[in-house]
């Protein structure tokens, strides 16, 4: 899957326009025979999943698709047969309030795990470099047995818990970070920051949580203020790049080392659009809205 979105980095508008033309035709015509939620829903919208003249701006005959409707419908949106790897139990962190169960797939677990690479290569960091990752969802870190640090040995990574923030364990993961001299950083944009200070109040020099190998440290899971970007930045002498996306909706954006987010547009179709539902215009600030191209045995198609 990473082969495949190297090779469409430059492609044309035109040509992104028919592959994700051609994925979304696929998308609604499996959604239509695999799960009765969307059968239902494509018959009461006047929506023909069949139709080859099918387009991405079609999708606004559609309602938008809610939390609600995800807890309440789950198991009719949901292809229980579905080939590809799937489907698999997941839920989301909880952090905009209640955590979210639904199921993924292998297809779409690959596309946005290629995307993120795609955008990483950007900076120079290739998969299995070095990484150190400042993380607190519970998913992961009740997995602390010999199968988890198996993985995260093959993938070179080490998890250090965000939610164990104190004097002695900050401290020991400033001197973790030191010696183990990772090529990348991922973590919480809170997290990382309140660790910058850290190392810069207790005496570490401007950039010496970084090395000569560290290439950015990429922050996720909420809004990066500029005072931490520049503490982040500061403490560990390289760009802090956002990265933007959820669990339940897939990765969405990756900023690349010109500051500017990047949508993986092979892999989803992103809607910003105000409270009529309609789309905002250039610069508007609107809800983000999310159809995933690759997600099948959940489709996930205009989900806020």
């Amino acid at each position: 899957r990473l082969g495949q979105l190297r090779q469409t980095k430059n492609a044309s508008a035109a040509e992104l326009h028919r592959l994700r033309q051609s994925k979304l035709q696929r998308l609604v015509q499996l959604a239509a025979q695999h799960c009765p939620f969307y059968t239902a829903r494509f018959l009461r919208s006047g929506f023909d999943p069949c139709d080859p003249r099918l387009d991405v701006e079609d999708l606004h005959r559609l309602p938008i698709l809610t939390r609600d409707e995800i807890s309440e419908q789950l198991e009719a949106m949901t292809w229980h047969g579905c080939p590809r790897g799937g489907p698999q139990p997941y839920s989301t962190g909880g952090s905009g309030g209640k955590a979210l169960k639904f199921y993924f797939d292998r297809s779409r677990a690959a596309a946005d795990q290629a995307a993120r690479w795609r955008a990483r290569g950007w900076w120079d960091v290739r998969p299995g470099d070095p990484e150190i990752l400042l993380w607190g969802a519970p998913i992961e870190l009740k997995a602390n047995d010999r199968l988890r640090q198996w993985r995260d040995g093959l993938l070179n990574q080490r998890i250090l818990n965000a939610f164990e923030m104190t004097e002695q364990t900050m401290g020991s993961y400033v001197q973790t970070i030191r010696e183990q001299r990772p090529m990348c950083l991922y973590g919480y944009a809170s997290s990382l920051a309140l660790l910058a200070r850290y190392a810069l109040d207790n005496g570490i020099p401007a950039g010496g949580l970084g090395s000569a190998r560290l290439r950015a440290v990429f922050v996720t899971g909420e809004v990066l203020l500029d005072t931490d970007r520049t503490v982040i930045e500061q403490a560990f002498g390289v760009p802090a790049a956002i990265e933007y996306g959820c669990r339940d909706g897939g990765l969405l954006a990756h900023a690349c080392p010109a500051g500017t987010l990047h949508v993986p547009e092979e892999n989803v179709i992103v809607e910003l659009l105000d409270e009529g539902d309609r789309p905002v215009g250039p610069g508007g600030i609107g809800y983000v809205t999310v159809t995933h191209l690759e997600a099948f045995a959940m489709p996930i198609i205009r989900y806020r």
